[in-house]
């Protein structure tokens, strides 16, 4: 909620919102200046019924690319078949010269868009899934926020707190801000519907637990994989002598 409060929104500024929907994100916002997209009419009507938008019923990651000083998106969750990935990849080759993965979620080209559309003072902030966040492994996604230095915030919330009521997705906020540059600082929280952004942003810097003497990492000797989903788990379990050789 009131994820407007770390936005700093001005009269002057232009602002987007790239999947409005019902516009809830954009009551905290005054700036009459705001660009909302959604492909279905019927959202856009129903946000310009009760105030004014510059409304674009099109697809936003076939949209021409615009400049923003501020964005702020619940951006949908779609897998990969669910959108036109041979058109999507083949408009972020030729606007942005980067190839993107063909098995890539719609709301991770949400971000990546916006962030090639921010202004050089610009701000922006994106409620997504958490499931892309892993300190040890990479993905296409994880790559390319860690390129971006002015990733501040990573806010993560506790993965049996329930943010949306009629989606269990585990969730985060990124917080992107042009003028910081620097590592980016998580926090790990239980979503309490009271809490404001502003009351997270005091709450204590999340560290990753420290490893004990004796102890080490999995990933430091082996990999992890998904097996089969057969439900047959004896077939995947190891006897004792294959660990003979770890202490």
């Amino acid at each position: 909620r009131r994820s407007s409060d770390l936005l700093d929104v001005s009269d002057h500024h232009l602002v987007l919102e790239p999947a409005v929907g019902t516009g809830n994100l954009l009551t905290k916002i005054k700036n009459n200046d705001i660009f909302a997209y959604d492909k279905d009419k019927r959202c856009l009507d129903y946000v310009l019924g009760y105030r004014d938008i510059h409304a674009y019923n099109e697809d936003y990651l076939l949209s021409e690319s615009k400049q923003y000083d501020r964005i702020i998106s619940n951006p949908p969750y779609l897998k990969y078949n669910q959108y036109d990935v041979k058109a999507v990849k083949e408009f972020f080759k030729n606007q942005y010269g980067i190839l993107i993965p063909g098995n890539i979620n719609a709301y991770q080209l949400f971000v990546i868009k916006g962030l090639f559309e921010l202004s050089h003072l610009g701000k922006a902030v994106y409620l997504i899934p958490s499931d892309w966040y892993s300190p040890y492994r990479e993905s296409y996604f994880q790559n390319f926020l860690m390129t971006q230095k002015y990733l501040k915030y990573i806010i993560l919330y506790d993965e049996n707190t329930p943010v949306f009521e009629d989606n269990m997705s585990s969730a985060c906020l990124l917080m992107f801000d042009k003028q910081y540059h620097g590592e980016p600082i998580v926090k790990k929280i239980v979503y309490e519907s009271s809490q404001t952004l502003n009351d997270i942003m005091c709450l204590p810097d999340y560290t990753k637990p420290e490893i004990d003497d004796g102890m080490i990492l999995l990933s430091d000797v082996m990999q992890v994989k998904r097996g089969i989903a057969t439900g047959a788990n004896d077939w995947f379990v190891g006897n004792l002598s294959k660990f003979n050789d770890f202490p």
